[in-house]
């Protein structure tokens, strides 16, 4: 598997974790994907950047979410 099938299939599980649970912090999808915090971080950062993840910044840590809005016009 090359580099770019490793990328999208991470930020898939990513995609499909956040389905799941709705809102994360980094170190908890971590932890559910079983992945490096630092490897976790730059796809969470990529797909905010898309528009795909909504990045919400709390007093106590940030947490991440699907941007449902996106995906709801980009299914129509």
């Amino acid at each position: 598997m090359n580099e770019e099938s490793r990328r999208r299939l991470q930020d898939r599980e990513i995609v499909e974790i956040l389905i799941k649970y709705d809102s994360l912090s980094l170190p908890q999808i971590a932890k559910l994907l079983d992945a490096n915090v630092g490897s976790v971080d730059y796809h969470l950062k990529k797909l905010a950047e898309k528009g795909i993840v909504k990045i919400k910044k709390k007093k106590y840590g940030t947490k991440y979410s699907l941007n449902y809005e996106l995906i709801t016009v980009s299914t129509r």
